[in-house]
């Protein structure tokens, strides 16, 4: 009895006996190994990309069928990824794979192929990590569509950074652009401001800032 090795398909054995008195025969058997068709092996991938950007994954590169060929057309994405999206190219086994908008992080998501016998592989985990860029803030309007207001001859103070957004969380600095044309206005760093209409002027004015 006896196991034969991975991938063998048969030989000739030769059975020897032999008595007490030293003489002996032998006689061959030639033995056949029936093939079966073995499932692929598929392998995991790591990849990184940077956020807002999307990368192509030649997932089958690493994989392999012992006895056959994989079948490009069968690369099925088991699970798809948390925070982002994925493509399958059916013509080249290859998956696209783009983050969700303004997502950095890990992701991951698994997949299966199948040989051209339709063998079906075991399944593959695909990580992907995501590379942080550093987002434009976004400044909104202030006293839209409701203007700021304050009596003739006096001072306006408030906070102009109130309504802005950075969604990487990052610290914001303001800087004046176009001074009002109808009186002064001190604008911080911190978005604060101060702001004097021209004596005995009453009506709208503006300034503009960037962050």
């Amino acid at each position: 009895s006896g196991t034969p090795a991975e991938g063998d398909i048969g030989g000739t054995i030769t059975v020897t006996a032999t008595d007490a008195g030293g003489l002996s025969v032998s006689d061959d058997f030639d033995i056949t190994v029936t093939a079966v068709n073995d499932a692929p092996v598929a392998a995991d991938d790591s990849v990184t990309v940077a956020e807002d950007d999307s990368v192509v994954i030649s997932v089958l590169t690493n994989d392999n069928d012992i006895d056959g060929t994989l079948d490009l057309a069968t690369v099925t994405v088991t699970s798809g990824p948390a925070n982002g999206t994925v493509t399958v190219n059916t013509t080249t086994g290859e998956i696209t794979y783009t983050p969700d908008l303004n997502f950095n992080g890990n992701d991951s998501f698994t997949y299966v192929v199948a040989d051209n016998e339709g063998a079906l592989s075991n399944i593959a985990t695909v990580t992907i990590t995501v590379s942080a860029l550093n987002d434009a803030p976004d400044a909104v309007n202030d006293g839209d569509p409701t203007p700021l207001s304050t009596p003739e001859d006096a001072p306006l103070s408030g906070d102009i950074s109130t309504n802005d957004v950075d969604v990487d969380g990052d610290t914001l600095t303001y800087s004046l652009g176009t001074n009002p044309a109808h009186g002064t206005v001190l604008l911080a760093a911190n978005g604060t401001f101060s702001y004097t209409p021209a004596a005995n002027y009453n009506g709208s004015d503006s300034f503009t800032y960037s962050v």
